[in-house]
C-alpha cells in the first residue's frame, strides 16, 4: 500500500492497535515523517516520534536552537 491511509485507517492502527508510527511506515511502505505528519494533518494526538535524531524528553528541537 503505498498509498496515504485515510483518518480512520490511520487513528485505528495508531490509537486502537497501539501500533507506532515506526510499525505503521513498515506495514504501508511510507516514510515515518510521512505517518507523523498524517498524524498532524488528522489531528491525531502523536506520543512522540522516538529515534528522532533531535529529539530530547520527548520533544522534537528545532536545528540550531
Amino acid at each position: 500500500m503505498k498509498e496515504k491511509p485515510d483518518k480512520k485507517w490511520l487513528s485505528q492502527k495508531y490509537i486502537d492497535e497501539n501500533l507506532s508510527i515506526s510499525d505503521i511506515s513498515k506495514l504501508i511502505g511510507l516514510g515515518k515523517t510521512t505517518i507523523f505528519r498524517l498524524l498532524k494533518k488528522y489531528k491525531i494526538k502523536s506520543r512522540g516520534f522516538s529515534g528522532h535524531p533531535n529529539q530530547k524528553n520527548g520533544a522534537i528541537k528545532k536545528r540550531g536552537k
